[in-house]
């Protein structure tokens, strides 16, 4: 299933930027679900070889948790970065999909 992201990058001053980019220099992510209550969204480092999905977990459940203020949008002063990626329906439900949506901004 074809969906819109918008990329992210983790500021420097995130206590998890060293570590998220140690195993792959890309600093691009997308999000991919919210634990809301908590502040934190569910991101997936978009690394050279794409996004890591793991068989049996949903795209949600093999993502890193990242505070929403550690995040800020790949952008410039028109416009910001978005990648259209077709994601397996296999590692997708209802919930995510509308969640994906909603938190990139999608109608």
């Amino acid at each position: 299933m074809k969906l819109d992201f918008k990329v992210y990058k983790l500021k420097e001053s995130s206590k998890m930027f060293k570590q998220l980019l140690a195993n792959d220099d890309t600093n691009e992510f997308i999000v991919v679900g919210e634990d809301a209550e908590a502040g934190f969204l569910r991101v997936q480092q978009f690394g050279k070889k794409g996004i890591v999905l793991f068989g049996g977990l949903n795209i949600d459940e093999c993502a890193y948790l990242v505070k929403k203020e550690d995040l800020e949008l790949d952008c410039d002063d028109m416009s910001h970065s978005v990648f259209e990626i077709d994601i397996p329906k296999k590692y997708l439900t209802l919930d995510i999909v509308d969640s994906i949506k909603r938190l990139n901004g999608a109608e």
